[in-house]
């Protein structure tokens, strides 16, 4: 009972396995142990009793745009039915422990500007893209940005506010991804944000995975990626452009096994390659 006495509370308890699933749109109706389907999304029935609630259990559904996950103490109101046309409702949300690894090293936010002439008039044209600290100091990033535009010596990138020109010696490019030598990053110090070598792996086909860009993450099936040279994502799963370079992590291990590279049409990913894992001979 709550205390105003105006209606009735309950807690229930999320395993932290599963605690993404519940978002703060979630939305919940009471079920009935009686002619229940069972779906991903929810259960397909219709209650609307305390004796219903007490013999049987609670819905749970989360529509398409799912916000960000709930916290402790949130409190829902448990709606009378379950909502009009859930049983349509897809949302990508990853199921079960995150990674068998512990906490990701923060990437760095970098913008590449790129000089382009037409008509006698130069624009710089600005992509935004995610790069990946590695433990001898250098920074993995995609070879390939939008509009099959090759990563190049010349191009200035701005890192964490310091800006930086790519030269021949500071580009090393390997397939769809590259490795990039800087010096004097903020937070380049900070060995505990980077990756170490242990946690690299170049993968033999595709795995369950997790995209990382930033505080976000989008789980992807191994079946959702045509395996080859480099992994297409399924069409039908929407990958926001903001998310080039966003980190490709294993679901068993951990290990960070590819990057999300510019490519035109469906999402691409490019995993690591024995080439790139090999370690710097930058003095």
């Amino acid at each position: 009972m709550a205390t105003d006495s105006g209606s009735v509370e309950t807690r229930i308890q999320i395993r932290s396995d599963y605690r993404a699933l519940v978002r703060k749109n979630s939305v919940f109706w009471p079920v009935s142990s009686i002619d229940v389907r069972l779906g991903w999304t929810g259960v397909t029935v219709e209650a609307d009793s305390l004796e219903a609630v007490a013999s049987g259990g609670v819905g749970l559904a989360t529509p398409d745009n799912p916000d960000s996950i709930a916290v402790g103490g949130q409190r829902f109101v448990l709606l009378e039915r379950a909502p009009a046309g859930f049983e349509e409702w897809r949302p990508r949300l990853p199921l079960g422990p995150q990674t068998a690894a512990g906490s990701i090293p923060r990437a760095h936010r970098a913008t590449f500007s790129i000089p382009r002439t037409r008509w006698g008039l130069t624009r710089v044209w600005q992509i935004p893209c995610w790069l990946h600290p590695l433990s001898d100091g250098r920074l993995l990033a995609p070879a390939e940005l939008p509009g099959d535009q090759p990563l190049t010596a010349g191009m200035t990138i701005e890192v964490d506010g310091t800006e930086i020109l790519l030269t021949g010696e500071s580009v090393v490019v390997h397939g769809k991804l590259a490795l990039l030598q800087t010096a004097n990053l903020p937070g380049s110090h900070n060995t505990s944000q980077r990756w170490e070598t242990k946690r690299l792996r170049a993968p033999n086909h595709p795995e369950d995975c997790l995209l990382f860009a930033g505080g976000e993450t989008l789980p992807l099936a191994a079946s959702r990626l045509q395996p080859g040279p480099t992994w297409a994502v399924d069409p039908s799963i929407d990958i926001p452009p903001h998310w080039l370079g966003a980190a490709v992590i294993a679901r068993g291990d951990g290990a960070l096994i590819g990057l999300l590279i510019g490519s035109n049409g469906p999402g691409v990913i490019a995993p690591l390659t024995t080439d790139v894992l090999r370690p710097s001979t930058h003095p």
